[in-house]
């Protein structure tokens, strides 16, 4: 599926250097073939591409002058890429069945404790995980 993905972006880029219509591709793509991104991620990176192109291309009724966002905006866009996107745990795709229970296996000697074990897959995967990838893992197991 990704390579798919990356072998249709390559192609739109070959077609026009200057057209940016696979970032349009991608963002798309990730929304319906993934659960990576949730609602509130697509949302917030089609508001920063708004804040990009109000950036980036001088409006002709305002003299021309480049919009400025204030640092606040910024920020906020930063700050909604990297928890939305950029430093989102990879486990959280629907393929996290294999993973825990590997990972099941791997700690069964360590927490003997119910409350030990609890906590760690509470802190290392439960508090992660969205709606749809919650479940499709309790409905694999």
């Amino acid at each position: 599926m990704a390579e798919e993905i990356l072998n249709n972006i390559e192609e739109k880029q070959e077609k026009d250097r200057n057209k940016s219509d696979w970032e349009y591709y991608l963002v798309e793509q990730i929304k319906e073939r993934t659960s990576l991104l949730e609602i509130s991620d697509y949302e917030n990176i089609q508001t920063l591409k708004t804040h990009r192109n109000l950036s980036a291309h001088p409006s002709l009724k305002s003299n021309n002058v480049l919009y400025e966002p204030h640092k606040e905006m910024v920020r906020s866009d930063i700050r909604c890429m990297l928890d939305g996107v950029l430093t989102k745990p990879p486990i959280l795709s629907k393929k996290i069945v294999k993973e825990l229970v590997t990972d099941l296996c791997d700690v069964k000697e360590i927490f003997i404790d119910n409350q030990k074990l609890k906590r760690y897959l509470q802190a290392k995967y439960f508090y992660k995980l969205n709606y749809e990838v919650e479940s499709v893992l309790f409905k694999d197991l």
